[in-house]
């Protein structure tokens, strides 16, 4: 007999005999540090619901839809902040759009509602999105689950959705019909900030892997800058709804899944009572573990993880389909309902929750290797994220070679933030190279330790930059004419003076006057062509040298005359007498 009964019979309490009221009031105290110890009553929800999705948002919890009365789903959503103890009851989902069993994500102050069942738990699936506006307390429509090459709808429900970067993942559940049609056939992504630009243009794809082990009713978070899919159960109606222990992790650089550590016992019904903490994951209750508070170490066994049932928190009740999330120090339950009933509850409850807040920046992927020919220039991409919270952060390079391109600055988050580096290697000699970025965080609040991954670099054909430049006025040629050349090509330089200028010399990484010149580059090189105007040139013409007077163009010259031919077209043909020819 529970707390909950003997309290709600209150009647049949007080018409025992005292010996029996006193001893049920014995069995109440000895029971209740054992049941609610850890355990404090909070104010109730204002709907009865099990089965929701929920999220936090600034520190408060947001439940939406989930099983009211059976089977219908409640159309009317509400937040519950812990500081206050208090629920608020917020807009309705739009009348006839009220759905269980939907994908849901955060991105920015809007709540994403991805497909699902309509109306009840009986209803058929949609493939519709809509979308809460926090801050406006509103309902907008998204982007409709569709076919990337059709562009038919795919009804879709009872599966994942993720937010990594800015990107939507939508994996497993099940299409178009409830009945025999988990789905391993589409891994559907939508870039948020392109369909926000341009709603019209930016549809769904389907480019990336799918689950392994198709399935639905599993527990997905993103961690780690990682998605994970947990537990779960083979088919839902037509006699489905086997539980399973599988347990998944993808990652999004790689485009690869991972099978984990399984669970200890088969688990489902978890969506909303997962959460992360302290770099650990957590699922609390759920079918095939109803009582059971169970701990995932993502670190443990060579990166496979290992589960750890916790029997130090004991469940106010055996539970199932029940909110749970960790705010501060706080662990708080809400609705759900008892284990194998469809009675959904309005019960919320705290208990303390002891923190180790793990608060460092991490990258995805520790180091990076690349091999290629200097002349390539190729882009590293990279996940940055916290473990918890936000924090401003800044990137820096510890080599001139490996710039910073994308996102060099900006706010760090769970759900992560997409960084790219370019490598630049023109320039460099075969060899190997090693460059590392770093993550620091900056700004207001706690801080975070740093996060860096290396990039390791292998030059197999080195390549040289040739910079060319000139002083007066001429032109240089070089044969052959590319930006970037093989380390050690031979280059011919030739050096063309413009009319009126002379080529002198060359200067920088080379010296002299030869001309054409030519050059073995091993490494960049930067030469000066230097061109100067010619100086004015004479001419000294000895005329009439016979001793005897010429006429010459009707000019009678003298004996022994010198003619001297100058730039300026003057000729002396007297000694005091100049003429212009």
């Amino acid at each position: 007999m529970s707390h909950f009964y003997l309290v709600k019979n209150q009647k049949l309490v007080r018409n025992l005999p005292f010996f029996y009221r006193f001893l049920f009031l014995l069995l109440l105290l000895l029971q209740a540090p054992y049941s609610f110890a850890q355990w404090t009553r909070q104010q109730n929800a204002y709907k009865p619901r099990a089965e929701m999705v929920n999220v936090l948002y600034q520190d408060k919890m947001y439940s939406f839809g989930g099983i009211g009365t059976w089977p219908l789903v409640e159309p009317v959503p509400e937040v519950y902040d812990p500081v206050q103890n208090k629920w608020q009851l917020l807009a309705p989902m739009p009348t006839g759009k009220t759905v269980t069993h939907q994908g849901i994500v955060v991105v920015d102050d809007k709540i994403w509602h991805i497909g699902g069942r309509l109306d009840s738990t009986l209803g058929p699936l949609t493939s519709e999105v809509w979308i809460y506006n926090v801050t406006q307390n509103n309902w907008t429509k998204g982007p409709e689950l569709k076919h990337p090459v059709t562009g038919k709808p795919i009804p879709w429900g009872g599966g994942g959705a993720a937010l990594i970067g800015r990107t939507i993942h939508v994996v497993g559940g099940f299409i178009y019909t409830t009945c025999k049609s988990d789905q391993d056939q589409y891994h559907l992504t939508l870039d948020v900030d392109k369909w926000l630009a341009n709603p019209q243009r930016t549809t769904w794809e389907s480019k990336l892997a799918p689950m392994p082990i198709k399935r639905n009713h599993f527990s997905t978070i993103v961690f780690n800058g990682r998605m994970y899919v947990l537990g779960g159960q083979f088919g839902h109606d037509c006699g489905g709804g086997q539980d399973q222990k599988y347990s998944h992790v993808y990652n999004p650089l790689t485009d690869k899944w991972t099978q984990l550590a399984d669970l200890p016992t088969v688990r489902s019904h978890c969506e909303a009572s997962t959460f992360a903490a302290d770099g650990k994951i957590y699922l609390v209750s759920g079918d095939g573990g109803p009582k059971n508070f169970t701990r995932f170490n993502p670190e443990a066994n060579n990166g496979r993880g290992s589960w750890t049932d916790l029997p130090s928190f004991t469940l106010p009740r055996a539970f199932t389909a029940v909110s749970a999330k960790v705010i501060g120090k706080q662990l708080i339950l809400a609705g759900g309902r008892p284990y194998n009933k469809h009675l959904p509850l309005i019960e919320t409850y705290s208990a303390p929750f002891g923190r180790h807040n793990a608060l460092k920046l991490g990258f995805l992927e520790n180091c990076f290797t690349r091999q290629v020919e200097s002349k390539e220039e190729i882009k590293v991409k990279n996940l940055l994220f916290t473990l918890e919270g936000e924090k401003q952060y800044r990137l820096s390079s510890s080599a001139s070679w490996l710039k910073i391109t994308k996102n060099a600055a900006g706010t760090a988050l769970p759900s992560g933030t997409y960084v790219e580096a370019t490598i630049a290697a023109a320039g460099l000699a075969p060899g190997s190279y090693q460059a590392v970025i770093t993550a620091k965080g900056f700004g207001s609040g706690k801080a975070y330790a740093d996060a860096q991954f290396c990039v390791n670099l292998k030059i197999t054909k080195g390549s040289s930059l040739l910079a060319v430049t000139k002083t007066g006025n001429g032109s240089v040629t070089t044969s052959p004419s590319k930006k970037i050349y093989d380390y050690g090509e031979k280059v011919k330089l030739t050096a063309k003076a413009a009319n009126g200028y002379t080529f002198v010399n060359w200067s920088g990484d080379a010296s002299g006057s030869q001309n054409p010149l030519t050059i073995f580059l091993k490494g960049d090189r930067k030469i000066t062509a230097h061109f100067r105007q010619k100086e004015p040139e004479l001419t000294t013409v000895r005329i009439n040298a016979g001793g005897y007077t010429q006429t010459i163009k009707g000019i009678i010259w003298g004996a022994a005359l010198l003619v001297v031919i100058a730039k300026t077209t003057w000729r002396e043909v007297l000694p005091a007498v100049r003429i212009q020819i």
